[in-house]
């Protein structure tokens, strides 16, 4: 990968990457975690197929949701990035967006952890939130954390389909995806509230607000 693509080649996966293809002339992106070899968990909508996949036994017309498939399927005949994450901020300026992050990510293993969660509970609890947004998908796989999440799908303009970030918040708690680490430095502000007697011992609520965006980006080498 260089400054100005993402490409990769499959030989160059390694679990646990953040994945994506193009389609339709790079009108929109398909994002998902590469959790093993030749097999990839995204978020697929339903549609139109001549039936399953004799390689993993994917059928568009009978599965939609969070599904595990081989690479040809998730890529559907089009060219593999890599999304990078922990990219210094001049990168990031002069990368097209929905390719890379400032912020870091979780161990291979566990984002694999989070991807399989979410897997074996399609069919959940407001897991449609992902709908036209695999990427928010993959990116909290990647790091755990909700508002990372919502922040790279709004940078990068796309249309989201997630309502407020609550809903992200608590889709993340209910399947254990949230990084302990965000519960520790939570605490650890509660704690310090508490002591200057701010807030009188109330939790602290998250005040963030969610943002709108538009049509997802070209990448970088659009062709």
């Amino acid at each position: 990968m260089g400054v100005l693509s993402n490409k990769v080649d499959k030989s160059m996966l390694k679990k646990g990457d953040h994945i994506y293809s193009y389609r339709k002339a790079h009108l929109y992106s398909n994002h998902g975690i590469y959790v093993e070899e030749d097999r990839v968990i995204h978020y697929m909508s339903s549609s139109k197929s001549e039936g399953g996949c004799t390689n993993c036994g994917y059928d568009s017309n009978k599965q939609r949701g969070v599904v595990k498939t081989c690479l040809d399927c998730f890529l559907k005949g089009h060219s593999l990035y890599r999304f990078e994450y922990q990219v210094s901020s001049a990168h990031y300026v002069a990368k097209r967006s929905a390719t890379c992050y400032t912020g870091s990510c979780n161990k291979p293993n566990v984002v694999v952890q989070r991807a399989t969660r979410m897997l074996n509970n399609n069919g959940g609890s407001n897991l449609n939130l992902f709908e036209k947004n695999s990427m928010c998908f993959a990116v909290l796989c990647k790091t755990g954390n909700p508002n990372s999440a919502q922040e790279v799908a709004a940078k990068s303009k796309v249309k989201m389909a997630l309502g407020l970030l609550d809903d992200l918040w608590t889709l993340a708690a209910l399947f254990g995806l949230i990084d302990p680490q965000l519960d520790d430095d939570q605490a650890a502000e509660s704690d310090d509230v508490d002591e200057s007697g701010d807030v009188g011992g109330e939790d602290d609520e998250d005040g963030d607000e969610d943002e709108d965006a538009g049509e997802d980006d070209v990448d970088e080498d659009a062709g």
